[in-house]
């Protein structure tokens, strides 16, 4: 865990952090009776904008509908920080262990089936960005391909490609470029 906040005081400051540091998994616990689901659900929004920030618990007062909602995308954000789908050098084959792990998100995917998801392909810098952009589109669309043949309907799934351009870790390093030879999936509303 990179940052935690636990009030709604700390959340107004946190995001103004998080702008800045920019950490890959936030610890996010509201529980203001003051702050209402609808409220926590934009705060969740206003995280995920900020850019790789992964949210890993939330709890919120509010109508029981919003509470459930929070509730799914906890789960949901929880499982997809251990997806962790990377793919070999220059291709787009899901290994074994990729699909062994893609199988626990498709169940989730299954079971929330309200929400959209956006499956973000990502590469490593070696090559020419034209072609990481087309790698990395092929990489999103192999995952939700696999989705798919697992039983998640299609109609919830998009796909998106960035090449290199959002790395996670340092491409003069092979195990950086591993790193960031990979899928990232993000929930849509």
């Amino acid at each position: 865990i990179d940052y935690k906040f636990y009030s709604a005081n700390d959340g107004l400051q946190a995001i103004k952090k998080i702008k800045v540091l920019k950490p890959q998994v936030v610890f996010m616990d509201m529980m203001m009776p003051h702050i209402t689901g609808a409220e926590t659900i934009k705060c969740i929004k206003v995280l995920d904008d900020v850019g790789n920030s992964k949210i890993i618990m939330v709890t919120a007062l509010g109508d029981e509908q919003t509470i459930q909602k929070a509730k799914a995308k906890q789960v949901l954000l929880k499982t997809f920080l251990l997806t962790n789908v990377q793919f070999k050098r220059a291709s787009s084959e899901l290994t074994d262990e990729s699909k062994a792990r893609l199988n626990d998100t498709a169940q989730k995917m299954k079971k929330y089936p309200n929400f959209k998801y956006e499956i973000q392909g990502h590469t490593d810098k070696s090559g020419k960005e034209e072609y990481n952009i087309k790698l990395s589109t092929q990489r999103a669309e192999a995952t939700k391909a696999y989705l798919i043949s697992q039983g998640v309907s299609p109609d919830i799934l998009v796909t998106k490609g960035f090449g290199s351009s959002k790395p996670i870790a340092d491409n003069k390093t092979k195990e950086g470029r591993i790193k960031n030879r990979r899928v990232i999936f993000v929930i849509k509303e």
